[in-house]
């Protein structure tokens, strides 16, 4: 009936070469399509700085950041059954079709060695056999998308591009 998106873990680690590493600002931005069951409070582009209190995106250094969506209203109710919070999808193909980018905000060089992009899911499904029955099924952290190769970024056009699309290829349920 539908997939629930509660939260995103981002892992990334910065290439070991010389100068591969910044200060500046990155941001994870997606966009968040509106859907009956989203409990989360905002729609459209949503942009959320990849920060922590230790020093991110040194050389060599491999940087985790979680994102909770699950803030908002109160799930609601289908045949008493609530309806888990967070990101809704009509199902795991809708997933793949959701839209996110890295953005670094400054001119500082960053080169990324790899990242992966993970996702807390639960599903709200159907009993077979019942006439209204529905449960919750917790499909735990799920690959979204995962990239080993290097990707230069900075905002200026001669070091890298300021925005990496993140293709949604993970080995997500069908």
């Amino acid at each position: 009936m539908s997939i629930h998106l509660q939260r995103l873990r981002v892992t990334h680690t910065t290439a070991t070469r010389r100068y591969a590493d910044t200060d500046d600002a990155v941001d994870l931005r997606f966009f968040i399509d509106p859907h009956a069951f989203t409990t989360y409070p905002y729609k459209g582009w949503r942009a959320v700085e990849l920060d922590s209190a230790r020093n991110d995106r040194q050389q060599g250094q491999t940087d985790t950041y979680e994102i909770a969506l699950t803030e908002g209203d109160i799930g609601m109710s289908v045949s008493g059954t609530t309806v888990p919070r967070g990101i809704a999808f009509e199902n795991f193909a809708k997933v793949r079709s959701a839209v996110f980018f890295l953005k670094i905000r400054g001119d500082d060089w960053w080169v990324l060695s790899s990242y992966r992009l993970q996702g807390l899911f639960q599903e709200l499904r159907y009993v077979p056999g019942t006439i209204d029955s529905f449960q919750v099924i917790d499909h735990g952290w799920l690959v979204m998308a995962e990239r080993s190769s290097e990707i230069s970024m900075s905002t200026d056009a001669s070091e890298g591009a300021a925005w990496h699309h993140i293709i949604i290829d993970g080995p997500l349920p069908a």
